[in-house]
């Protein structure tokens, strides 16, 4: 019993170095995965991936052929799966072992990777295209990962290289013995802090950019969402995440859709990414909130000539870059390159992207995970990072659970975000809708929707009441009397926040049709 006890600390030690060495290879595969399966994290991480932080020397040579294959073009720039890229990148290590054949590195080459063929190398590479991380949150934490356990080699080498030092200072001084350990920290030390010296000084310098710029600050990077009370209050900007949450029915979608085009109409580049409805659908109701004309008769071809002409004029001038793709697919990385991509297209033009995503809790996550809660989170995680990282603006529809059905006022809250408190803790804006007649058809506000901002960093929260136009797919500003044309559409004449579009009339709340909406 004596010895075993006193053997177990070092089984226990080895034991635990072993699973730790386990983990730290199982994120570098994750990562080259992760390289080898999106063209997105390839262009992210293009700069910041270095051969030498790899622990493995067979590791760092698969990322240098995921480097040579991707610069060379031949990674499918569409393929969404890492054991797309197996073939180029195992190409790319034997290119590099032929190029370095005769000399000391192809040799290390051969050695090191045990004297396996090429087929065994497509194999060890099907295996780490197995490891590819579905979402960029499971890549930044892998890359986490390799970093730290980069930092610990770094720090075992500095301890090894310290106790060599002090064996061959045998009668030196002690300040010898310092010197030396300092020289030698600081060369393994320079490559884990190379450059925070740069960083910081940056951030130095930037003050007084940043004074100056508030001083000629404008509203050039806001993203305006066309409804003058809300834009107010909600300060839109690249890179934000606003969450649009409403109960089914309650008219999210024509919300969703009045936001797009009024975002499309101050020269944003917005996609409108809609899982609940065709594109066909999304096409019709933007028509019948353009052109006043009712949804149902454009729906049913049942239109008077007046009727089509106006949407026919209606049509000729929605905004050039307002997108609503054919059957948007549902996995969350194509949500998320579509992201990436919309950010592109939309800075080559010099102007700001929005993407709208109807809606959320649709968005489909990969893999056999059954707790949903986790799910949504890692989609909104995902989602945001990609927001932030791009630049691009995202807003998100979301379901609401009934719990706004208990309460006496029917007024949702934060807490009534669907499957995960993440899609709460995200986004930058929370704006929960409210429709009293949605309850009570005679309601003495019927007509009215409240825009509940219910977060809001950038600004104050606060309830706005809009007019809802159900019927024309579409909400307006609260807005004093506005003229109307001999054949009942809206005058021209409108208010700024509108874009054209007829806002309700003075007098009662109701608007025409919103009673059978």
């Amino acid at each position: 019993m004596t010895e075993v006890i006193a053997h177990q600390p070092d089984d226990d030690i080895q034991e635990h170095q072993d699973d730790v060495a386990r983990r730290d290879a199982d994120a570098e595969r994750e990562v080259l995965a992760g390289l080898m399966a999106s063209p997105e994290f390839r262009r992210h991480y293009r700069g910041r991936l270095h051969a030498d932080r790899f622990g493995g020397y067979l590791h760092s040579r698969i990322f240098r052929a995921i480097n040579d294959a991707d610069g060379r073009g031949e990674l499918d720039p569409d393929a969404t799966i890492a054991s797309a890229a197996v073939r180029p990148v195992l190409d790319a290590l034997l290119r590099a072992q032929a190029s370095n054949d005769g000399d000391e590195l192809g040799a290390a080459l051969r050695i090191r990777t045990g004297g396996h063929t090429p087929q065994e190398l497509s194999n060890y590479l099907i295996r780490v295209a197995d490891y590819a991380p579905f979402t960029r949150s499971q890549m930044n934490t892998a890359v986490r990962s390799m970093e730290s356990a980069h930092a610990r080699r770094v720090m075992r080498a500095t301890g090894h290289r310290l106790a060599s030092a002090a064996e061959g200072l045998t009668g030196h001084t002690l300040d010898d013995l310092r010197s030396a350990a300092i020289g030698i920290t600081e060369e393994l030390t320079t490559a884990t802090t190379a450059g925070l010296d740069d960083a910081q000084a940056r951030v130095a310098d930037r003050w007084d950019e940043f004074v100056a710029d508030i001083g000629a600050r404008d509203d050039s990077d806001r993203i305006k969402l066309g409804l003058i009370d809300l834009d107010a209050v909600v300060r839109l900007r690249p890179g934000h995440m606003l969450m649009l949450g409403a109960r089914t029915s309650i008219g999210k979608t024509a919300v969703g859709l009045t936001f797009a085009r009024g975002a499309a109409k101050q020269g944003a580049y917005v996609v409108y990414l809609s899982f609940e409805v065709t594109q066909v659908e999304c096409m019709e109701r933007i028509a019948s909130a353009e052109a006043g004309v009712p949804y149902s008769k454009i729906q049913n071809g049942d239109l008077a000539d007046v009727e089509l002409q106006r949407v026919q004029n209606a049509v000729a001038n929605i905004p050039q870059h307002l997108y609503v793709p054919n059957s948007p697919r549902r996995d969350l990385d194509q949500v998320v390159s579509t992201i990436y991509r919309t950010a592109a297209a939309a800075q080559a033009e010099g102007i700001h992207p929005v993407v709208f995503v109807d809606y959320i809790q649709q968005v489909r996550f990969p893999g056999n995970r059954s707790n949903r809660q986790e799910i949504m989170t890692e989609i909104s995680n995902s989602i945001q990072e990609a927001a932030q990282d791009s630049g691009c603006a995202v807003v998100c529809c979301a379901q609401l659970n009934r719990q706004a059905d208990h309460r006496e006022d029917k007024k949702p809250q934060l807490s009534d975000l669907r499957d995960s408190g993440a899609l709460e803790q995200d986004a930058h804006v929370a704006v929960l809708l409210h429709r009293p007649d949605f309850y009570d058809r005679w309601d003495p506000r019927m007509g009215e929707m409240d825009l509940i901002v219910a977060k809001n960093r950038s600004g104050p929260t606060k309830t706005i009441t809009t007019a809802h136009q159900l019927h024309l797919q579409r909400v307006v500003d609260m807005a004093p009397a506005f003229a109307q044309d001999t054949d009942g559409a809206s005058s021209s004449t409108t208010s700024a926040g509108t874009h054209g579009s007829a806002p309700a009339q003075a007098g009662p709340r109701v608007c025409p049709g919103c009673r059978d909406a």
